[in-house]
């Protein structure tokens, strides 16, 4: 419950109109959602303006709504609170919320691995707690506040996604979060082509730590090449280290990989505990330790992270694996990097048989890998090498920038290449390729809306 008083100190902001309940259960952005009674928060766009759609939500129920325009509404019944900016508003009222609630608070940001690391965390936590982590996409300057909104008494832990587009973006969503826990998983080519450098995402990753107390926790990727730079950047804080070398706090060692599974033994001071996750892929050991991590900064028993990790289910379109008509269909289409293909195509050089004893045959089907700028050639180039070099049966691309992943492909000896310039004409040309005993590997940046390919096969 959120009263027009804690508005007010929260946003610094000034009543225009009092409306008969000056309460709201919770706050909402979207007036097409709003429900009765919530606190209405318009913002504005490049392409849009919330203030449009005020009078919609006061329609639609709204109790209230902030403002940082002049508006011409029927007052009186209605609360009406004015604000210099209403995003900024949002976030400041986030912020006193969270601050209320005196919990373990896991901040997760990196390259790759983020939305799965936080799957992790959240099913070992809940194990012992409610906990509250972020849905889908809510992992920006708009996703973040409404996460921690929803914090009540109930949730004991919370597990927040970090994402970024700008330097800065990363550091505002953890002064708002206020983790006590930060988790870095990987430094990688996402996002390069508005930081020119992977030092350069290094260092505005490292945002994540800024507010972290001496209390407080950094998990760092020991095997990570920027290692040292992100462990001086959490001076601040206990460290604790996860990897595959010798010199992490948490290490898997003896791991056995399954083309669905994936088991290895987590060795932390003086224990050994074997592990079991439902998806395979030496990246998710990585994802696995990392959350292990997380949860034992949380206060988390080692039985806990046995059971949610083996228990963890991933977002959609993540290393989502089924099998039908004797294929098996891999849909990793919710992104793309040049790291995560690299790593979902290790997977698919993985895979036994679907029927029968012989080796399956390894299809690709690959999209754009966008926001790579001055890298893009080359990324795609290297790409398609080294999907011919994990011995890919066949590649399938999709876009235009994915015809250097066929070039790169071609050059490093795949006879068995098709370029399609639509997910329709990838489709057409994977259904006729097809024969029992077949994988296939679909992956693309987002926008490149790769899971129609896999839903068209698994009609």
């Amino acid at each position: 419950m959120f009263t027009l008083k804690d508005i007010l100190a929260a946003t610094d902001g000034k009543t225009v109109s009092k409306g008969k309940k000056p309460t709201f259960p919770s706050i909402s952005t979207n007036s097409r959602t709003i429900k009765r009674g919530e606190l209405f928060v318009p913002l504005a766009g490049k392409n849009f303006d919330g203030h449009n759609f005020i009078g919609e939500a006061f329609k639609r129920g709204a109790a209230g709504t902030l403002t940082s325009k002049e508006i011409k509404l029927l007052r009186g019944s209605k609360t009406i609170i004015k604000v210099k900016d209403t995003l900024r508003a949002l976030h400041d009222i986030a912020k006193t919320h969270r601050m209320k609630h005196k919990i373990p608070v896991v901040g997760i940001t990196g390259s790759s691995g983020k939305t799965t690391t936080k799957d992790m965390i959240s099913s070992i936590l809940s194990q012992e707690r409610k906990t509250l982590k972020s849905q889908e996409n809510y992992n920006n300057e708009i996703g973040v506040p409404l996460t921690l909104l929803n914090l009540n008494k109930k949730f004991k832990a919370a597990v927040i996604e970090m994402a970024m587009q700008r330097a800065g973006e990363i550091e505002e969503l953890a002064e708002i979060a206020l983790p006590t826990t930060a988790v870095i998983t990987n430094i990688g080519e996402a996002h390069i082509q508005f930081f020119k450098s992977k030092k350069k995402i290094a260092l505005v990753k490292t945002e994540i730590l800024k507010f972290l107390k001496k209390k407080d926790f950094a998990v760092l990727n020991a095997d990570d090449k920027y290692f040292s730079l992100l462990k001086r950047k959490a001076k601040k804080a206990k460290i604790v280290t996860y990897g595959l070398n010798k010199n992490a706090d948490l290490q898997a060692t003896e791991i056995s990989n399954g083309d669905t599974k994936i088991s290895f033994f987590l060795n932390y001071r003086s224990k050994k505990e074997k592990i079991y996750l439902p998806v395979p892929g030496l990246h998710n050991v990585y994802n696995a330790l990392a959350s292990a991590a997380a949860a034992l900064c949380a206060g988390a028993k080692m039985s806990s992270i046995k059971t949610g990790l083996k228990k963890f289910k991933l977002s959609s379109k993540r290393m989502d694996i089924q099998t039908k008509n004797r294929i098996r269909v891999i849909n990793d289409s919710y992104n793309a990097n040049p790291s995560s293909m690299k790593a979902a195509l290790t997977v698919l050089s993985e895979q036994g048989p679907v029927v029968g004893v012989k080796p399956p045959r390894r299809i690709a089907v690959l999209g754009d890998m966008l926001e790579l700028g001055r890298t893009s050639k080359s990324s795609h180039m290297e790409t398609g090498s080294f999907a011919a070099k994990k011995n890919v049966d066949i590649l399938i691309t999709k876009g235009y920038l994915s015809k250097g992943m066929a070039r790169g492909a071609r050059v490093a000896g795949l006879k068995s290449v098709y370029e399609t310039r639509s997910n329709e004409e990838a489709s057409k040309k994977l259904k006729k390729l097809l024969r029992p005993n077949d994988v296939i590997l679909i992956k693309g940046s987002r926008g490149m809306k790769m899971e129609e390919i896999a839903e068209s096969l698994l009609k």
